[in-house]
């Protein structure tokens, strides 16, 4: 992975809105880094887009629920 898929992944992994296992977490998310890639730069896109992965995980797609947790 390229340095700035490498640090959007470690994010997600500490994120860990599936709540997995620390080890699994390392790779659990990469599919979702080109969208979030794709959405740098528009803060209304990429705030779509992490919505839209909550939900495809069966999260709360509020993100303002996970503030509290980072």
């Amino acid at each position: 992975m390229k340095e700035k898929e490498l640090k959007i992944n470690s994010i997600l992994s500490e994120w860990n809105p599936l709540c997995v296992d620390d080890v699994v977490s390392e790779n659990e998310y990469r599919n979702y880094i080109p969208g979030i890639i794709e959405s740098i730069g528009d803060s209304c896109k990429l705030k779509y887009c992490i919505e839209g992965i909550l939900q495809e995980m069966g999260n709360d797609p509020d993100i303002g629920t996970y503030q509290d947790r980072y």
